[in-house]
């Protein structure tokens, strides 16, 4: 044989074996790929909604803090004490 046919043995060879490689995939490599993607979907959902509720924490934080003051004396709602409580919720967040 000579050294351009040995070359041309290798490629065929190596041709096979990579598609036969390519067709192994296709049973549970394909499932697994596919639970991967869903569950990273899920990750990144999650994601957006814990950084969605950390932006509106405050408001919840500032809403307590006032039916929390509402409640504990009948003169709370007054321009002082509402700036008072802005402020101590400003400075927690």
């Amino acid at each position: 044989m000579t050294e351009s046919t040995l070359w041309r043995h290798r490629d065929r060879r190596a041709r096979r074996m990579w598609s036969t490689r390519a067709a192994a995939k296709t049973g549970t490599d394909l499932e697994e790929e596919r639970r991967a993607t869903e569950r990273e979907r899920r990750l990144a959902r999650r994601r957006r909604y814990v950084a969605q509720l950390q932006g509106e924490g405050l408001i919840g934080v500032l809403a307590v803090v006032v039916v929390i003051m509402w409640l504990s004396s009948p003169y709370f709602l007054t321009s002082a004490n509402l700036l008072t409580a802005a402020s101590v919720v400003s400075v927690l967040g």
